[in-house]
């Protein structure tokens, strides 16, 4: 029974959640990738429909353009707005998605630590018990040496 170490009965869900957390981390870090990646399409279409418009605009104002010619250029900022409407939704969608994961995450990573928590009481109660032992063992050795030469000497 003298030094025998009681494990941390939750090392096994720990040892789980860490892995959890590990995982999540790495989905976290994807779906922000492909969040980023999404936001610069729409920033691209974006630049794309100001620059098809701007150019529009000149050729309209220098009276180059002929009605076909203008049908034709509105038509296709027709198609790039609706182009950046459906990548708008496609950004929102995966920004929706790295917040979702973020929450998991964080709660993970809560109750990871709870757990980092709950094992470093048990050590030091481990620790205070290994000691008060110690302490037990010192006084008896100690007692018993005292006794032996009180009654050596009588």
């Amino acid at each position: 029974m003298m030094g025998q170490k009681k494990n941390f009965r939750l090392q096994s869900v720990l040892n789980y959640k860490t892995g959890l957390v590990d995982n999540l981390e790495t989905e976290f870090a994807q779906l922000r990738a492909m969040q980023k990646s999404e936001e610069e399409a729409l920033r691209h279409l974006e630049e794309m429909v100001q620059s098809h418009s701007d150019s529009l605009q000149r050729q309209q104002e220098e009276g180059t353009l002929n009605c076909q010619t203008i049908e034709l250029h509105q038509k296709y900022l027709r198609f790039l707005h609706n182009h950046v409407n459906r990548q708008r939704v496609r950004a929102a969608e995966a920004a929706a998605h790295v917040e979702k994961k973020r929450e998991e995450l964080v709660q993970m990573m809560q109750e990871q630590k709870t757990l980092e928590k709950l094992k470093d009481k048990h050590v030091t109660r481990e620790l205070l018990e290994l000691n008060r032992r110690e302490a037990r063992i010192v006084d008896d050795l100690v007692t018993t040496r005292y006794a032996r030469k009180g009654y050596s000497h009588a």
